[in-house]
């Protein structure tokens, strides 16, 4: 389970509306907050740019290009971005990005948790994937990586698309494209350096059809640029090599999405969704439900148990939106109206769990009982029913729903090293061994040497060796 600490900006108040709270994710550009709307009460995302890009003008750009492009696309499995924007109030401005926020996880844990997967199991996830990625299409983009790590999932079995950062109109194409996208699922003509187009993105999706139904990436290598390399020189594997029971028409969908020439692909999501639904309809439920060499039997729905701590639960962020953070002035915004209060307690009895059931997501702990981190000493509070979980507006963490929270007091903790800690001092331990054992033959080097060049000392050696006469 992820956890989540404050981060630099976390009390910040955006452009007098965003309230950011904890850190929840980090990326190459820039790094990802949870906040809260506190114009229209509501929890976002937002992704801020990293200062040591955020001051280029085309990278400036960039992000806005991300910020329409994702606008653009309406669709219940892509992320939505509501807004955009430069906060200027202190000395170092924040470029932002608000986007929907989606309690859950990516579809990198969900292949670390679950796959090999069935192929019943893999096309719950590739559907809407390709769903999401067919209405981008329909609007004139193109992702250009999607990956695992692009893929929000959820507790509740919603897949969405999200990052588009590397969005490009279809008709802005260029050849002289620089290399984007993750080594493990890039197409080959973005290796190339050639145009790329909608086949780019099912290239991506065929490789990741491929790593859910066998728990491993068709491509490997010594460093990410070798890995590249293969998806442009070396045959895509057979599916049938490592999941040899499924069904040949499967092996042909991935073979047939992560064709070389992006012209024997399907050339976009569209054609790909109708494929798969062609599939459903021919299989019987034993053809999807299979199973591959090494498939963890649970009886847990697919997406139960991705409920993380990298969203925590809404109305914790309430306090800093009534009175704002501290070292701000109190009563900047107007507290939220109690409708807006009743629509929060709402949401949040939607996540109540219901009766225990093993075979549905329900059978879970509430997302904030599942996460929060007890003080020192506390004991955790007995299971309570609804009325008590989440009654008369309280907080997830137990705490005073008036009081004000310290956003420099973590509530999460970011990356937990409690099971590295042993290793660690393995590791140094091993090293300061190996430090004393070379120091040792250095100093009986250098004295031999010595030895050898000294001709008195070499024959005091001679005479404590030689047998006595």
């Amino acid at each position: 389970m992820k956890r989540t600490a404050p981060g630099p900006l976390t009390g910040r108040r955006l452009e007098g509306r965003y309230l950011l709270g904890d850190l929840i994710a980090r990326g190459g550009m820039g790094v990802v907050y949870r906040a809260q709307d506190t114009r229209l009460a509501r929890p976002v995302a937002i992704k801020v740019l990293k200062e040591s890009v955020g001051a280029a003008p085309d990278t400036r750009e960039r992000f806005v290009r991300e910020a329409q492009a994702a606008a653009a696309i309406s669709d219940p499995h892509v992320v939505s971005v509501w807004d955009q924007g430069v906060d200027e109030s202190a000395s170092e401005p924040v470029v932002y990005l608000v986007m929907e926020l989606v309690d859950g996880a990516t579809l990198r844990d969900l292949i670390k948790r679950r796959s090999p997967m069935t192929v019943r199991e893999a096309l719950r996830v590739l559907r809407p994937l390709s769903q999401g990625l067919a209405a981008a299409h329909r609007t004139g983009l193109v992702h250009r990586d999607v990956k695992p790590e692009n893929v929000l999932t959820s507790p509740e079995g919603s897949v969405k698309v999200t990052d588009f950062g590397l969005t490009r109109h279809v008709q802005a194409e260029s050849a002289t494209l620089s290399l984007v996208g993750s080594a493990n699922y890039i197409a080959p003509e973005l290796v190339r350096r050639q145009p790329a187009g909608k086949p780019a993105d099912i290239y991506s999706v065929g490789i990741i059809l491929y790593e859910m139904l066998t728990g491993v990436p068709p491509f490997r290598g010594d460093s990410p640029y070798a890995v590249s390399m293969a998806h442009v020189d070396d045959p895509m594997p057979d599916l049938r090599q490592r999941f040899p029971d499924v069904d040949p028409e499967i092996a042909e969908v991935i073979a047939w999405c992560c064709a070389k020439d992006p012209e024997a692909r399907p050339q976009d999501a569209d054609a790909l969704q109708g494929e798969l639904e062609h599939l459903l309809q021919r299989f019987s439920d034993e053809a999807l439900d299979r199973r591959p060499p090494g498939y963890r039997d649970d009886a847990a729905d697919l997406f139960s148990g991705l409920e993380t701590a990298s969203h925590t639960n809404a109305m914790q962020l309430a306090p800093f939106a009534h009175g704002g953070p501290p070292g701000s002035s109190q009563g900047e915004h107007e507290a939220p109206s109690a409708a807006s209060e009743d629509e929060a307690r709402t949401a949040d009895d939607a996540d109540e769990p219901s009766d225990p059931d093993t075979t549905s997501v329900h059978a879970r702990r509430s997302l904030d009982d599942a996460t929060r981190v007890l003080p020192e000493g506390a004991v955790a509070d007995e299971p309570a029913g609804p009325s008590s979980a989440h009654g008369a507006g309280s907080v997830a963490s137990g705490t005073d729903p008036g009081a004000q929270q310290d956003p420099a007091v973590p509530t999460h903790v970011l990356g937990s090293t409690e099971p590295y800690r042993a290793w660690v001092w393995l590791l140094i331990f091993v090293l300061a061994a190996c430090m004393v054992a070379y120091l040792g033959w250095l100093a009986g080097v250098t004295f031999l040497s010595q030895g050898s060049s000294d001709p008195s000392v070499g024959a005091a050696a001679f005479t404590i060796q030689a047998p006595p006469a």
